[in-house]
C-alpha cells in the first residue's frame, strides 16, 4: 500500500515538473515570437466624417496597430474613405483582385504550356522569392520600436502589385444585403457571394461574441438565410413610445372603481390607480372623458398633445399603406390584409377626427411649454424619469409602442470579411477585437485622447493633439468638437464598451431591458413570392404594383387621418377611401399568406416572417390546424383506448415470453445432464 502511494506521489511530481517545464518553454516561445514577429498585413475599408484629417487618420492607425501588432500579431491598413468615394474604391480594388487573379491564371497556364519551363517551375515550388524572403528576415529583425518608427515613416506596407481586401465596414442595409446576395445571372444561377460566411468563426474561435452581440442582431445578419455574412454593431433597438398622463389631472377627473379611504395606505392605493388608468386610458378611443373634462374645466391645458399611428399596426411597404397586420392577440394569423377594414383601426382614428373637431388636439401655435393632460412621446427606458424631472411634475406611464427591431435600424453598421480575403482567420481576429476590445472601439470611434498620441507629424515637437479628453467620471468631452477625427458610432464596434459623451446619461440597464422587450417586425427581411396556384407562374411583379397602386391611394387619406382633418364628416370620408382601394382590388390583400409566432426568444412582442405564398401555400409550410375541440377529445380518447389496448398485448407478450424463457431455462440443466449421463 506504501509502495502504491510512493509510486502516485512521484508521477504527481513527475507531472507537476513537466507542466512546469511546458510553461516555461511556451513563455519562452512567446518571448522568442514578440522577438520574430511574423506578421500578416490586412486592408480594411471604414467611412469617416469629411473632416477628418489626414494626420488624424494616422495617428489612429499607429495607435491601433501598437495594440493589433503586439497582441494579433496583424498590421492593418485603414482606409478612412469619405461617403462619396467609399463605395466606388472598394468595387474597384475588388476589380482589381479579380483581374489580377485572372492575370495570374492565364501565367500559370502559360507555363504549364512551356514544357522546357516545366522541370524549373517545379523547382521553385519549393522556393521562396529571394527579395520576399529578404524582406520577411528584416521584418522579422525588426523589434517592435522599430517597426512601429517605420509605420510612422512610410504607413503600413500593402503591396502595390497584390490588390487587398480583408474587412469592409458596411454603412448601409441595402449595400450589405447586395453584397451578401448579389442576385442571379442571365442563367437565373445563383451569383456568388462577395463575402465570406462567418457562422463556423461564431461557433469556435469567435465564440465570445455571441456575448457580446444581442442575438437578433446576429440572426438579422443572415438576412433570413442561412449564413452569417456581417457581425452588427451593437446597441440599443429602436425607442418606446408612451402614453403619458398628467397624474394630477388624472386624480382630479378619473374616478377609479375603489375608493381611497378602502385602502390601508397612499401607496397601495396609487400602486392601484395607475395600474387601473394604465389599463383604461391605454387607446385613443378611451381618452374622450378624459381629455372631454380637461377641455371644460382647465383653460391653461391643452388636452393631447399629438396623434400617432394605431399601436397595434405594422404596415407594409411604408407607413399608412392600406396593406400590413393588425396584432389583436397571440393567436396564430396568416394573413397580410386591409389596414383600413379592421376595425380597431377605423375606431382609432374616428376618435382623432373627433378629438380635432372637439379642439383637443394642439396646434402649432401651442407654446414651447406648454401643460398637457395627455402626451405621446418616443424615449427610452428613461424617458420617465427625464420627463418628470424636466416638468418637476408626476406622470403616469403607458407603454404604447414597443420597440421595433427593424433590419434596416441595426444593420446600418456591419463588420464583414470580403470573400477575396488571402487571410480570413486573421481578418475575424481583429473584428472579434473592435466589437470586445475597449481601447481598440474607442481608438477607432474617438481618436487619440488628448496629448497622448504617439504619432509626430513631421517638422513637429509637439505630440499630434488629441480629438478629445476624459473628465472625471470617464465620459468624453470632445476638443473643437472632435477636432479634425469624427466618426459614425455605428460603425465603429460594440456601442457598449465604448465611452459616451459628457454629459449624456448612462441608459446600459436600461438599454438591456429595451432590447429585450423589442419586437421583431412582421416583414424584417420579408421577401414576397406570389404563385398562381392554377398556372403555376410567378406573379409577383403583378401582384407589388397592385400594391404600390394602393399604397398611393392612401397617402393622402392617411395623412388627413391621423390629422383628424378632411372636407367631409368622417365616415362618409373613410367609406370612399375603401371604395377606391376596392376598385383596385376588391380582395385588396387578403389572399397573400404571413406566418409569424409570438413565442420566439427575443421578447414578448416579436413576430418571425416565414414564407408569402398568396395563391396556394406550399406543402410542409402550413401553421397548425385549429381543430373542433369535440371532435379533438374524440380522436384523443381512441388514441388514449388504442394505447391502453397496445399496453395490455405488449404486456401479455411480455409474461408469456418471459414463462416460456423460465421454462427454457429448468429444461436446460435437465438436457445437459442427460448428455452427461449418455457419454
Amino acid at each position: 500500500m506504501k509502495i502504491t502511494k510512493l509510486l502516485s506521489l512521484m508521477l504527481c511530481l513527475v507531472m507537476l515538473m513537466t507542466t512546469a517545464l511546458t510553461g516555461c518553454e511556451k513563455k519562452d516561445e512567446e518571448k522568442a515570437d514578440d522577438q520574430n514577429l511574423k506578421l500578416v498585413t490586412l486592408n480594411m475599408f471604414i467611412v469617416t466624417d469629411d473632416e477628418t484629417t489626414d494626420e488624424q487618420k494616422q495617428a489612429v492607425e499607429i495607435a491601433i496597430n501598437e495594440i493589433t501588432i503586439k497582441d494579433l500579431k496583424t498590421k492593418l491598413n485603414i482606409n478612412f474613405l469619405k461617403e462619396e468615394e467609399y463605395w466606388t474604391t472598394i468595387e474597384q480594388t475588388l476589380a482589381d483582385i479579380d483581374a489580377y487573379e485572372e492575370a495570374k491564371k492565364i501565367e500559370k497556364e502559360n507555363k504549364k504550356k512551356e514544357e522546357k519551363e516545366a522541370k524549373a517551375e517545379e523547382d521553385k515550388k519549393g522556393k521562396k522569392d529571394k527579395k520576399a524572403e529578404e524582406e520577411e528576415e528584416a521584418e522579422k529583425s525588426l523589434s517592435l520600436d522599430e517597426i512601429y518608427t517605420d509605420m510612422r515613416k512610410n504607413g503600413i506596407s500593402i503591396d502595390p502589385e497584390v490588390p487587398q481586401i480583408d474587412i469592409i465596414v458596411f454603412n448601409d442595409y441595402d449595400k450589405y444585403y447586395e453584397y451578401a446576395y448579389p442576385g442571379v445571372d442571365e442563367d437565373g444561377k445563383d451569383i456568388p457571394t462577395k463575402l465570406a460566411p462567418l457562422d463556423s468563426y461564431l461557433k469556435a474561435e469567435s465564440k465570445i461574441l455571441t456575448s457580446y452581440i444581442y442575438p437578433s442582431y446576429l440572426e438579422a445578419a443572415k438576412l433570413g438565410g442561412k449564413n452569417t455574412y456581417g457581425i452588427p454593431v451593437n446597441g440599443p433597438i429602436g425607442t418606446y413610445e408612451y402614453i403619458v398622463i398628467d397624474k394630477e389631472l388624472a386624480e382630479k377627473y378619473i374616478t377609479a372603481p375603489k375608493a381611497k379611504d378602502s385602502f390601508k395606505s397612499e401607496e397601495l392605493y396609487d400602486e392601484y390607480f395607475e395600474k387601473y388608468v394604465a389599463e383604461n386610458y391605454n387607446t385613443f378611443p378611451k381618452f374622450e372623458e378624459f381629455l372631454k373634462a380637461v377641455k371644460t374645466n382647465e383653460p391653461n391645458v391643452i388636452p393631447l398633445n399629438k396623434t400617432t399611428s394605431p399601436g397595434n399596426v405594422e404596415f407594409y411597404l411604408e407607413e399608412g399603406s392600406p396593406v400590413g397586420v393588425v396584432f389583436e392577440s397571440t393567436e396564430w394569423h396568416d394573413r397580410l390584409y386591409s389596414v383600413y377594414h379592421n376595425d380597431t383601426v377605423r375606431a382609432h382614428f374616428e376618435a382623432i377626427y373627433n378629438y380635432k373637431q372637439a379642439g383637443y388636439i394642439a396646434d402649432e401655435n401651442a407654446a414651447d411649454n406648454a401643460r398637457y393632460a395627455i402626451q405621446i412621446i418616443e424615449g427610452s427606458t428613461m424617458a420617465e424619469e427625464a420627463l418628470e424631472a424636466q416638468d418637476e411634475r408626476d406622470y403616469i406611464f403607458i407603454t404604447y409602442k414597443y420597440p421595433k427591431f427593424d433590419n434596416k435600424e441595426v444593420l446600418s453598421g456591419v463588420f464583414s470579411i470580403s470573400a477575396k480575403s488571402y487571410n480570413k482567420d486573421r481578418a475575424m481576429e481583429i473584428i472579434e477585437a473592435f466589437n470586445v476590445r475597449p481601447a481598440l472601439a474607442n481608438l477607432l470611434q474617438w481618436g487619440v485622447e488628448d496629448g497622448k498620441s504617439t504619432y509626430i507629424p513631421e517638422g513637429a515637437e509637439e505630440p499630434l493633439e488629441g480629438s478629445y479628453k476624459l473628465d472625471e467620471e470617464k465620459t468624453v468631452v470632445l476638443i473643437d468638437d472632435g477636432n479634425g477625427y469624427k466618426m459614425n458610432n455605428n460603425h465603429t464596434g460594440n456601442k457598449y464598451i465604448k465611452y459616451r459623451l459628457s454629459g449624456t446619461p448612462d441608459e446600459f440597464e436600461g438599454q438591456k431591458i429595451q432590447n429585450t422587450e423589442s419586437w421583431v417586425g412582421a416583414f424584417n427581411g420579408y421577401r414576397p413570392e406570389f404563385i398562381d396556384s392554377a398556372t403555376g407562374d410567378d406573379i409577383t411583379e403583378d401582384k407589388m404594383a397592385e400594391m404600390e397602386e394602393m399604397v398611393a391611394i392612401a397617402r393622402d387619406y392617411y395623412a388627413d387621418f391621423l390629422a383628424g382633418t378632411g372636407d367631409r364628416p368622417f365616415a362618409e370620408r373613410y367609406d370612399e377611401f375603401l371604395a377606391k382601394l376596392g376598385n383596385v382590388n376588391e380582395n385588396l390583400a387578403f389572399d397573400t399568406h404571413i406566418w409569424y409566432n409570438f413565442s420566439t426568444p427575443y421578447g414578448n412582442f416579436v413576430r418571425n416572417m416565414m414564407v408569402s405564398y398568396p395563391y396556394g401555400r406550399k406543402a410542409g409550410l402550413e401553421p397548425p390546424v385549429e381543430e373542433d375541440e369535440s371532435a379533438a377529445e374524440e380522436e384523443s380518447e381512441e388514441v388514449a383506448e388504442e394505447a391502453e389496448e397496445a399496453v395490455e398485448e405488449a404486456t401479455e407478450e411480455a409474461a408469456e415470453a418471459t414463462e416460456e424463457s423460465a421454462e427454457a431455462a429448468q429444461e436446460a440443466p435437465a438436457e445437459e445432464a442427460e448428455a452427461t449421463e449418455a457419454e
